[in-house]
């Protein structure tokens, strides 16, 4: 049955975002964190006066791609909606959301309007009207403790900003177990964009045989004590690291039965906008 003109036109005074019925919500989410749920709720007046609650949730990805779902919604005025995290302790930096008006409900539909926009976490809320439309780099990640890979014998450490991620190196820690075989070692901490090297970080002490030494990067305000045990090197501060960017080690005379332990490191982590 067709809707009223006079009910139609008591819709569009009301306060909200009037939709025509091929009006819908699309909920678009960039996620870096395993099993993280996003729950959309809000309010629709429908074309009877029907105040009717909306209540979705969404899965993202863990591994920073891009995940979309549209929610059909009837005639109506839109008077509120908000995205929250239903999983715990999901913190900013984890889940990047959009959501937005679109006319029709496949792939192509076209989009009219972004009514969210940011980080979605457990303990805050997006909510239209009201949040801002945020960017996925501004404001503070997610601070993540990574243990990388473990080296074989007689290979360097080497770990890679994933896809889809940027990181802010805070700091970074690995030990060296040189064999027997008689040579100086000169390990160094790079920094490089998959290709070119961007810094380079050596500690001012050599590594003879036989020894073990635990190497720590972080931006210090100043040169820690020498110690046959540990080396110290600094980290530019501010390092900000895109997708395919590697944290490394390159050590030179690094004999075959020479051992780098797994390194662990910590970052600043955002979705790549």
């Amino acid at each position: 049955m067709e809707t009223p003109p006079t009910a139609r036109a008591a819709l569009l005074d009301a306060p909200g975002l009037y939709l025509t019925g091929e009006d819908h919500l699309r909920l678009t989410t960039f996620g870096g964190v395993a099993g993280a749920t996003v729950v959309l709720e809000g309010r629709l007046v429908t074309i009877d006066g029907r105040v009717v609650p909306l209540a979705e949730t969404h899965t993202p990805n863990s591994n920073y791609t891009s995940k979309a779902n549209t929610f059909a919604l009837a005639e109506g005025v839109l008077t509120n909606v908000q995205l929250r995290a239903s999983s715990a302790s999901l913190l900013g930096g984890g889940v990047f959301a959009v959501l937005e008006v679109v006319r029709g409900l496949t792939a192509n539909a076209q989009a009219l309007a972004t009514l969210l926009q940011g980080y979605v976490t457990t303990n805050a809320r997006l909510a239209w009207p009201g949040s801002p439309i945020g960017g996925s780099t501004t404001g503070a990640g997610r601070i993540r403790a990574i243990v990388g890979t473990d080296p074989a014998a007689g290979v360097e450490v080497s770990e890679t900003v994933p896809a889809g991620a940027r990181w802010k190196l805070l700091s970074f820690r690995a030990r060296l177990v040189t064999s027997a075989a008689v040579a100086n070692r000169f390990p160094a901490l790079v920094i490089d964009d998959g290709a070119n090297i961007l810094t380079e970080q050596y500690d001012n002490t050599t590594v003879v045989a036989s020894t073990t030494r635990t190497y720590q990067a972080g931006v210090y305000g100043m040169s820690g004590a020498i110690s046959g045990a540990f080396g110290n090197l600094a980290l530019p501060e501010n390092l900000v690291l895109a997708a395919g960017f590697r944290i490394r080690t390159q050590t030179v005379n690094l004999d075959v039965g020479d051992n780098w332990t797994a390194p662990a490191y910590v970052v600043e982590e955002f979705i790549e906008g």
